[in-house]
């Protein structure tokens, strides 16, 4: 019945704004709206040859095999073959004159090689945009510092960060989207009970409702989205009893077996983060 979701459009980047309903930071309701390894190809021997050679030392030119300590590098990072891969290997380690780290490489070895492919010093170095994003679902400050942190500590570049900070971005909205519908639908559902457990007192024991709802939740601000989180927004007996509540306060404008004067939506008091 009242449902603080509000259908609007969003764009990431330049994808297809989806349509979603707002559902908030947490639920709503009714009262308040990653191989196994395989056995490694013994290493050349000195010299640069054995009795049966990978293939990929075909690929390589005669300086790169008459050189020992490259021929034996990659006979250990590659003893299933990949010319390919090897080729590329050998290419970006002649370009960036640093080797790929392993598990025995020092610091600096570490530090060089992150330098040579692009990633930044800090975290804060990365270049993020958010992408628009409608009320109630832009991307949170402290998340994008969170990830680029993360991000920094994996060693990945700014086009590889940009990639996953985009799907990040599509991927929460996506999930908010799911969160939405589901609260339209528990609440829609709530509304038919009210209505089959009140029927022709509905909008009045509404009106009760909403009389408390609208003076407790001014009184303690932060009662309306822990009755959300927690779910009692859509407890039958904790609306029941707010109805109770509202009616031994003081009345406003209401006129007793009747609807309520509608000088406010009962959304507008049970949803207050859909303004």
């Amino acid at each position: 019945m009242i449902d603080q979701n509000a259908d609007a459009g969003a764009t990431t980047q330049g994808s297809p704004a989806p349509q979603a309903g707002d559902a908030g930071q947490g639920s709503a309701g009714f009262l308040t709206a990653k191989t196994t390894g395989t056995p490694a190809t013994p290493p050349l021997a000195e010299g640069g040859a054995t009795d049966q050679p990978p293939g990929w030392v075909a690929a390589l030119t005669s300086e790169q095999k008459a050189n020992t300590e490259l021929v034996k590098e990659l006979a250990t990072r590659f003893p299933r073959g990949a010319p390919d891969l090897v080729a590329h290997y050998v290419e970006t380690k002649a370009k960036t004159g640093v080797t790929v780290p392993n598990e025995k490489s020092t610091a600096e070895e570490r530090a060089a090689y992150r330098k040579a492919i692009g990633v930044p010093d800090k975290p804060t170095d990365y270049k993020l945009e958010k992408g628009k994003a409608p009320a109630g679902f832009e991307y949170p400050d402290t998340r994008m510092a969170a990830l680029a942190e993360a991000a920094h500590k994996a060693g990945l570049t700014q086009a590889q960060l940009s990639q996953l900070f985009l799907w990040d971005q599509k991927s929460r909205l996506s999930d908010a989207v799911e969160a939405a519908k589901q609260v339209k639908a528990t609440v829609a559902q709530t509304e038919g009970e009210l209505k089959s457990l009140w029927k022709g007192d509905y909008a009045l024991q509404t009106g009760y409702m909403e009389r408390a709802a609208q003076h407790y939740f001014e009184k303690f601000p932060g009662l309306a989205d822990k009755l959300s989180r927690s779910g009692l927004a859509n407890d039958m007996e904790f609306i029941r009893f707010f109805a109770e509540l509202g009616r031994g306060m003081s009345p406003r404008p209401f006129v007793e077996g009747g609807a309520p004067t509608p000088t406010q939506n009962p959304a507008d008091v049970m949803y207050p983060k859909a303004k």
